[in-house]
């Protein structure tokens, strides 16, 4: 599990976005498994999402923080 979370962010990493088919084809991962992983790291706080229709779209939650 573990290791498909990881190499989730990684992709993202390289792109400002993707969808979740976009990301599942990198991975040559189901897009199923893809949304569950994604949900996973949602939660997680590690990813946000936004819909821009018929698309969900991920990108790395940016968590930098003005002190």
């Amino acid at each position: 599990m573990e290791n498909v979370k990881e190499k989730i962010l990684e992709v993202l990493q390289n792109y400002e976005e993707m969808f979740t088919n976009e990301i599942a084809k990198k991975l040559k991962i189901s897009t199923t498994t893809a949304s569950k992983y994604l949900g996973i790291l949602e939660a997680e706080g590690k990813v946000e999402c936004h819909v821009r229709t018929p698309y969900k779209y991920w990108r790395i939650k940016n968590t930098v923080k003005n002190v």
